[in-house]
């Protein structure tokens, strides 16, 4: 696995250091075999110096530890494998010429610590070890005795060898790496994901995290509204910058705009171009997403083809949209009547509360209405539950119709409705309540009608006591004969 200095884990960390030992102990039975199995004389004082290289390497770590009381920081750790390593190089080499062989028996090794520092280092340690291996067989084939061209030979020979393996070793970890970093990638996406809840946390924790799927130097999540067909950026990565920090800066504008991000959106399905990938990611209640993905000049490879990379981010953020999509869906059913269609009791309750605590702070007053249909016990047993749905549904939806888009029509309970209409007084709202008294009644032709109180918020009460004031003037409606509205000022009674 590659050494990152920049981004390492705590496993590339561990097998920095144990690749950096198991360079150490290479050496350690080649040294035991020129003492106890090699029968030609061997060089004490190459064998001393082989035996010093690696009680060398053991000083620095022990020294290290000492001073950083036991805890190394990763830049520490990476000098400690690289240093063990190019020791047990040098200890190979003592090694080779304490053997007093011309055979260049132990030489070849060099080969295994260049491939260990291809494993675990970075660009400049794989320069210093080769630079290194190159300089020990260059020594030590002089040392043996290799002059004129068997030097040249064997050198040239070693040197080549030694940079095509340095070479390959280090293009075929960069593709595992990249493998690996993907992966890591993937596991760190999906996990963030898998924990939000809302689309504004899925975007927050999981955009920053794309890069490391498919490498990009923006993220924007574009939404094409549904009623105006606009295409805006909702979400960027990274963030605008600046005092404003406004959610549509002209970078995320100009990538969410793109001709790939439109092709998607028109077909629906990932495309990747040289310079964007589009990803559909969902719907949300105001019209289609895309992901769109600034693509990087350069990139190390990850080991999966773009367009594997792209549907794994859309499947990724597609559940994250489609379990929100999912609790709206169920917040919205328990804030809707399903008869009719409007909102419910609970419902009213918590946009009056809202309705209410902004008049608090804006002083505008708010209006509320509660409106019964007369007599709809009889026209149900009349004509049956069935025929008394549709009334209803019908009430219901003329009753949206001749209200304002601010205004709020709530099924209160049977046959009973409450209206709001915020930053309305009185003078203003008993004519929409009466329009709709009077539209009821040629609706069926006068067999329904209707009954209305209204009356405005005080400026302080709570959210009940102001419907109750307006049920109350929906009961002198009714005693009054019905089919008529009743106000009742909350300053000056009825």
């Amino acid at each position: 696995m590659k050494y990152e200095l920049s981004k390492p884990t705590r496993q590339q960390v561990r097998n920095a250091v144990l690749s950096g030992f198991i360079a150490d102990s290479a050496a350690v039975p080649v040294l035991v075999t020129l003492v106890f199995v090699h029968r030609e004389p061997f060089a004490w004082d190459y064998l001393v110096a082989g035996v010093a290289s690696l009680a060398v390497s053991l000083v620095y770590l022990a020294t290290l530890a000492v001073r950083r009381g036991g805890e190394l920081d990763v830049r520490s750790q990476a000098n400690v494998a690289f240093v063990v390593i190019c020791c047990a190089l040098l200890a190979l080499s003592f090694a080779e010429l304490a053997s007093g062989t011309r055979y260049g028996l132990y030489r070849p090794i060099v080969l295994v610590v260049v491939v260990m520092v291809g494993a675990i280092g970075d660009q400049r340690m794989r320069l210093a070890i080769g630079v290194l291996a190159t300089g020990s067989v260059v020594w030590t084939s002089w040392a043996e005795g290799l002059r004129g061209g068997p030097l040249v030979v064997t050198d040239v020979v070693y040197a080549t060898t030694i940079a095509i393996v340095g070479v390959l070793v280090a293009r075929t970890v960069r593709s595992f790496s990249g493998m690996a970093t993907t992966r890591d990638g993937m596991a760190a996406l999906s996990e963030a994901l898998g924990a939000a809840r809302t689309l504004e946390e899925g975007f927050s924790v999981g955009l920053p995290l794309v890069p490391g799927v498919l490498p990009c130097s923006q993220v924007v999540v574009a939404l094409r509204d549904a009623e105006s067909e606009q295409t805006e950026p909702v979400a960027t990565w990274p963030p605008p910058a600046g005092p404003s920090r406004r959610r549509n800066d002209a970078g995320g504008t100009r990538l969410a705009r793109s001709d790939a991000v439109e092709r998607a959106f028109a077909a629906d399905a990932i495309v990747v171009d040289p310079e964007v990938y589009a990803i559909p990611i969902g719907y949300t209640e105001r019209g289609p997403l895309v992901l769109a993905l600034e693509r990087t000049a350069t990139s190390e490879a990850t080991g999966l083809l773009p367009e594997e990379a792209a549907e794994f981010v859309g499947a990724a953020f597609l559940r994250v949209s489609s379990r929100a999509a999912f609790v709206a869906n169920l917040r919205l059913e328990s804030m809707t009547d399903p008869l009719t269609g409007l909102a419910n009791r609970r419902s009213l309750v918590e946009r009056l509360s809202g309705d209410i605590a902004r008049a608090s702070r804006s002083g505008l007053p708010v209006s509320v209405a509660m409106v019964d249909l007369d007599r709809f016990k009889r026209y149900n047993d009349r004509h049956g539950h069935l025929a008394g749905d549709t009334v209803l549904r019908a009430v219901a939806a003329l009753m949206v119709s001749k209200l304002r888009r601010q205004d709020l029509v709530a099924r209160y309970g049977g046959e009973e409705f409450c209206l709001v209409f915020p930053d309305t007084d009185l003078r203003n709202a008993v004519p929409l309540v009466d329009a709709i008294r009077v539209s009821t009644g040629e609706l069926a032709d006068g067999v329904v009608t209707l009954s209305a109180g209204i009356t405005q918020w005080d400026g302080s009460e709570s959210v009940t006591s102001v419907v109750d004031r307006a049920d109350q003037a929906l009961y002198q409606a009714k005693r009054r004969g019905r089919d008529q509205v009743v106000v009742i000022d909350a300053h000056l009674g009825a």
